[in-house]
């Protein structure tokens, strides 16, 4: 059975954005290392599942890198990357993509989930969004998080645990820190 990775950004204190959905304190640590370390991961990966918001701005900024002349070799082949491998939008509002390798879920989140971690291939992982890292996280469905914590405390947003009906128990399986000050744990359920 197929993994289901939830790799997400979030702050010292727990939030996966400021009180209005505010990213730019993720934005500001972003690095040059922390995008070899995602290129890696993105590699291991049979598909993405995302919301519309992440696919919408992930689909403008990645298919722009990837023809662009000004773009890093590095950057250009990250993006061919994320371009390439299987995208699963769930959306209420999309009727439809315009992209190749990306697929509107039709069914329940919990229901393609499922069905996507008993297909053979190569785990998936999820990029989020919040509402999404929410019902995955409240469905029982997530295997592994891959939490980049960055050394910021916002004491106010949207925190990625919540409404949680019972304790779990999480194994460390590896730490790795930025020089920026950003460290990424890996954790398995």
């Amino acid at each position: 059975m197929r993994k289901l990775v939830l790799s997400i950004n979030i702050t010292m204190d727990g939030l996966m954005a400021g009180p209005h959905g505010e990213l730019d304190w993720h934005y500001a640590h972003w690095s040059d290392e922390m995008a070899l370390e995602s290129n890696r991961h993105l590699q291991l990966m049979g598909a993405i599942i995302v919301g519309r918001v992440t696919y919408e701005a992930m689909v403008r900024y990645w298919s722009q890198v990837a023809v662009s002349p000004l773009t890093s070799d590095r950057d250009r082949s990250y993006a061919h990357l994320i371009c390439g491998l299987p995208k699963i939008v769930f959306s209420y509002t999309m009727q439809e993509l315009s992209k190749p390798q990306s697929k509107l879920a039709k069914g329940r989140l919990v229901d393609e989930v499922m069905y996507l971690k008993h297909q053979a291939g190569k785990d998936i992982i999820s990029w989020g969004g919040i509402n999404m890292a929410h019902a995955l996280i409240e469905a029982d469905l997530v295997d592994e998080y891959w939490l980049w914590v960055a050394p910021v405390i916002l004491q106010e947003g949207v925190p990625l645990f919540i409404n949680l009906q019972r304790r779990q128990r999480l194994k460390l399986i590896k730490m790795h820190a930025f020089s920026n000050g950003v460290t990424l744990f890996k954790y398995q359920v």
